[in-house]
């Protein structure tokens, strides 16, 4: 209702146009919408940096049912990430608080990109994202989600202007609505993967945005993790 009164219009055009971006859509490949080019969207992402948001789901945090010791030692189904909000960038010394933390793409990300000076999220619920994401002016965003999510996100991605890249993931993912609507509770088994070129891909990609690094430490802002001067 809220993106209605504020974009009738807009929201009643996407709603009929909504079915041929889906008929479009790849699973497991990214969905890109640009208003130019990927070169041209990755330029105005880097200068544009408070309002271009990279965010990775909470599922790709490491879990494992048996060994509580191969889990993530934040916790979960939260926005929250003890080796980034912990790490001096300026002493250029950190520790892990876990082994499984050495090889987790948000400890990976997050860090490049943070220092880099742009807005870091995890994705939990659908709420929290609508909450946080949506209120927020972004214009731009790279995102990692399953295909049934990046399907339903779509939506709102256009209303709200939102230029995005979204990379889908291989495994672990969500591919029912009822495995979507556990994991939006925080009751996720699996962790999700994106393939080996895609995940190449998305590196790449944060390297190049990245290039600029000016913040050392990083503060929680609401959900969102940011930069911040020691």
């Amino acid at each position: 209702m809220h993106s209605f009164l504020n974009h009738p219009i807009k929201t009643l055009k996407e709603f009929f146009l909504f079915p041929t971006y889906i008929s479009k859509k790849d699973d497991f490949l990214p969905v890109c919408f640009f208003s130019e080019d990927k070169k041209a969207f990755l330029k105005q992402f880097s200068k544009h940096k408070s309002k271009s948001l990279v965010a990775i789901g909470y599922c790709s945090k490491p879990y494992n049912s048996q060994d509580k010791r191969l889990c993530c030692p934040s916790g979960r189904f939260n926005h929250r990430c003890m080796f980034l909000e912990n790490i001096n960038l300026k002493a250029n010394s950190f520790s892990y608080p876990s082994t499984v933390c050495k090889e987790c793409i948000i400890g990976k990300v997050g860090k490049e990109v943070i220092a880099a000076g742009y807005p870091f999220y995890i994705m939990t619920s659908a709420m929290d994202i609508a909450k946080d994401v949506f209120s927020f002016p972004f214009k731009r965003a790279i995102l990692t989600l399953c295909p049934y999510s990046s399907t339903i996100i779509l939506y709102p991605l256009r209303i709200f202007n939102i230029e995005a890249i979204i990379f889908q993931y291989i495994s672990g993912d969500c591919r029912t609505y009822k495995e979507f609507d556990l994991a939006d509770r925080g009751i996720k088994r699996d962790t999700t993967n994106l393939s080996m070129i895609d995940l190449k891909e998305f590196l790449k990609i944060v390297e190049e945005i990245s290039y600029d690094k000016f913040f050392v430490k990083v503060k929680r802002e609401g959900n969102f993790l940011i930069g911040d001067w020691d």
